[in-house]
């Protein structure tokens, strides 16, 4: 198996790299904006943090639907954005996050990691 971390921000290749060499796994890093592409060689995919905006929300839950009614298995991961649609998951888990108080509001989130039903009414 393998693994390709996609971020949009270039920024944020080094920090990917540093994580996975501290975890002793190998990941392939991709800076692109990969929403709405197809992921054919992909079983399962992490998103992190991914509607801090409303109109990313709009891209990206469609396409994330799609990839879970192909066979998929998609697990979120949000500190509780604004234009998360929990309604149409199911919560796995809740974690204590310490954040920088200097971009978030509160200096612990509580952080979900949530699943997509393969039927949303699920």
């Amino acid at each position: 198996s393998h693994v390709i971390a996609t971020e949009i921000d270039p920024l944020c290749a080094p920090a990917i790299a540093a994580n996975a060499a501290l975890n002793g796994v190998t990941v392939h890093i991709t800076i692109a904006d990969v929403i709405g592409s197809a992921l054919p060689d992909q079983d399962v995919v992490l998103a992190g943090d991914v509607v801090y905006e409303r109109e990313l929300g709009e891209r990206i839950w469609p396409w994330l639907h799609d990839f879970v009614a192909r066979g998929g298995v998609v697990l979120v991961g949000d500190p509780g954005r604004t234009w998360l649609p929990v309604n149409r998951l199911r919560r796995l888990a809740t974690y204590s996050a310490r954040s920088q108080s200097h971009v978030e509001d509160d200096a612990v989130r509580n952080v979900g990691v949530f699943t997509i039903a393969p039927n949303p009414l699920a």
